[in-house]
């Protein structure tokens, strides 16, 4: 379908967006359902959590947390 399409057509620009600044994204799937994703401003990474138990779509939340780190977001993470 197309909307599906255009899911994994978003999808792999975000990722393809984070490869090209070095920024690397782990999907975890040891996670509860309470445990949010995160953007490690410092190491450049992304932890989404695969079993996060929150009506938003992946997508989103990728981009989400992404921007943390493209647009400088230090308070994203703790010292």
């Amino acid at each position: 379908m197309i909307k599906d399409y255009l899911y994994t057509q978003i999808t792999s620009s975000l990722e393809t967006l984070a490869c090209n600044n070095d920024v690397s994204i782990v999907d975890a799937d040891d996670l509860s359902t309470n445990v949010p994703d995160t953007a490690l401003v410092n190491t450049r990474a992304v932890i989404m959590n695969k079993y996060f138990d929150v009506n938003v779509d992946y997508a989103y939340r990728l981009a989400h947390e992404l921007s943390h780190i493209l647009y400088g977001d230090h308070e994203a993470q703790c010292s």
